[in-house]
């Protein structure tokens, strides 16, 4: 204690004394007020201290479960304080206090001394998902007491994906998923699928899509924290028809890009599955039984096909295929051949008959005809020809058989006298001149024939080249003749006329027909000047404009004639024609005009 010497320094020095012992005691109340549990002794004063946390509350915000997380919390003496901080614990509590710890705790008890800080490292992990909350309690001899901090943390599950393809095929395709998680989603344009947000756990995948099989028809598959991939199935397809409630039963065939083979069901059906792309080829069979068409060939194409149908049926048979029925005399009818009608695989109902060719007949059988499968039904066809030669038909039957329409070919000679061709046309001829001879053709079919006549009609025809009646033409030989048209001068238009000819098996006869065309006929007695050629004119104005005097109406018709003839055949029917000529000589010299005609009128 300071001394001070100087007068009236006693009663300073009371002074002093009195100050010290208020102070005292004002601290001895203040310290006791804080929990002190001593006092320093001789006048020194007491110590204190102040433990804080650098926060008073903790997030770790989202967490994931099982996955640790930690953050870092100082604790700090106080720079004022008087003392150490003894820490003698740290406990955590609340809810969800488990989920909480210190990594590498400090060994217990931890001193701390004024102005130091210490650090710990807080980890959460949950176990469950959900909010998570605890608080931290650390327990020292700090005046201050014991420090708290909130901890809080969100736990949420740790989630993982499934993907795969289904191939371009599978595109669209629904793609379910069960077991611990379920839901359905829809494959991409490229047939990729994806399922995400997925737990730990076990897992079907099942791809579905119409006229697609997949495989495998599923995929059983396990998360076990990480992501799968490469869950893929092959597309396959299939063909889907019928044969018919007649088919049921019946063995259908595939071969091609695949081969198998499959049983219709009771009411026809058939499925082939588990196809690929390709080309096939399916053919039903069963028995006797007739199917339409008797195959079909399918392509597949990243997609199932469906309605590959057949028709299943009876077959109708027809015997013979052909009927011939050779050199039946004319006027007489053939011995009638024997048909049959077999109905096989299933009966048939035959509805009618269609006959074509000249002289065939069919009998034996009134429609509609039931023919039980197995069982035959029969019938004839005879021969009646209507004239010597060759004649062809058919015989074809409707029914309900597979194979409708069932028909045989007919074939029919007729033995006789046949005259080719049936009819002779020689065109338009000038009046006054014959035709161009054309050829006729007599021949025996079948058997010899005997020319008994030959009569001719139509005085404008002639005939030559045939042998003296009677005559024989021995069967298959022929005999040939020659026939002329001549129509009259002055007798244009169409003639007609023919030929008869009788024989010991028929008579026939050939037509004949021409037209005469009119024409003038010119004629001139020669020019006296050597060596010249002539133009021939023609006028139809009028007797009196046609004359030698007025050349200008005359028109010329023919030039460089050197002819002393010339036939004008353009003429026409009613008209009156005058005629006339001039001769050019060597030099182009052209006289004048002759002496006209007398008129020719046309008919």
């Amino acid at each position: 204690m300071r001394t001070i010497h100087a007068k009236g320094g006693a009663k300073k020095l009371l002074l002093h004394r009195i100050w010290w012992l208020a102070a005292t005691a004002l601290l001895i109340i203040l310290v006791s007020g804080c929990g002190s549990t001593g006092v320093t002794s001789g006048g020194g004063g007491s110590s204190s201290s102040s433990l804080s946390a650098s926060q008073s509350s903790l997030q770790f915000g989202s967490i994931l479960v099982g996955t640790p997380t930690s953050q870092t919390l100082t604790f700090t003496n106080s720079a004022t304080s008087s003392k150490n901080v003894v820490v003698t614990a740290v406990s955590f509590g609340g809810a969800n206090s488990s989920s909480f710890s210190l990594l590498q705790a400090p060994a217990l008890p931890l001193t701390i001394t004024p102005g130091q800080t210490v650090s710990v490292v807080i980890q959460a992990l949950a176990t469950v998902a959900g909010p998570l909350t605890a608080t931290m309690t650390v327990t020292s001899d700090a005046t201050s007491g014991s420090v708290n901090v909130a901890l809080s943390a969100t736990a949420t599950l740790q989630t993982f994906s499934i993907t795969g393809s289904l191939g371009t095929a599978g595109a669209g395709a629904n793609v379910a998923l069960s077991g611990t998680s379920s839901g359905t989603i829809v494959a991409d344009a490229s047939g990729n699928f994806s399922f995400g947000g997925l737990v730990d756990g076990s897992y079907t995948i099942t791809p579905s899509k119409s006229n697609i099989t997949f495989t495998p028809a599923s995929q059983q598959v396990r998360v076990n924290s990480a992501n799968l991939s490469g869950i893929n199935f092959t597309e396959t397809f299939s063909i889907v028809g019928s044969v018919g409630f007649a088919g049921s039963g019946a063995s259908i065939t595939l071969s091609g890009a695949g081969s198998s083979s499959v049983v219709a069901d009771g009411s026809g059906n058939f499925l082939f599955a588990g196809l690929a792309n390709g080309s096939y080829t399916v053919t039903p069979s069963k028995g006797n039984l007739v199917f339409a068409p008797a195959s079909q060939t399918v392509a597949i194409n990243n997609a199932s096909v469906t309605g590959v149908n057949f028709t299943g049926g009876g077959q109708l048979v027809l015997s013979p295929a052909n009927f011939t029925f050779n050199n039946v005399a004319l006027g007489t009818t053939s011995a009638p051949q024997t048909g049959t009608l077999t109905a096989s695989g299933a009966s048939v109902i035959v509805n009618f008959d269609t006959l074509t060719g000249a002289g065939f007949g069919f009998s034996g059988i009134t429609f509609p005809l039931t023919i039980a499968s197995g069982q035959s039904v029969n019938f004839s066809v005879t021969f009646t020809p209507a004239a010597a030669g060759n004649t062809s038909g058919s015989l074809a039957f409707d029914s309900n058989a597979m194979n409708s329409p069932s028909s045989s070919t007919l074939a029919g000679t007729g033995s006789g006298l046949v005259v080719a061709p049936g009819n002779l046309n020689f065109g338009s001829v000038l009046d006054g001149t014959i035709s161009t001879s054309q050829i006729g053709t007599l021949t025996a079919v079948g058997a010899d024939v005997t020319i008994s006549s030959v009569t001719p009609s139509g005085s404008s025809f002639s005939m030559t080249g045939l042998p003296s009646v009677p005559f024989t033409i021995t069967a298959g030989q022929s005999v040939q003749y020659s026939a002329a048209f001549a129509p009259p001068a002055g007798s244009p238009g169409p003639a007609a006329g023919s030929v008869a000819f009788a024989s010991s098996a028929n008579g026939v006869a050939q037509t004949l027909s021409g037209s005469g065309a009119s024409n003038v006929a010119l004629s001139w007695s020669a020019s006296t000047t050597p060596n010249v050629t002539y133009k021939v004119y023609r006028c139809s104005i009028s007797s009196a404009a046609c004359v030698q005097g007025q050349p200008g109406n005359f028109t010329n018709i023919a030039g460089s004639v050197a002819s002393l003839t010339y036939t004008d055949a353009a003429v026409s029917s009613g008209q009156t024609y005058y005629y006339a000529l001039t001769a050019v000589d060597g030099t182009g010299v052209e006289s004048v005009l002759s002496t006209v005609t007398n008129p020719a009128a046309i008919p």
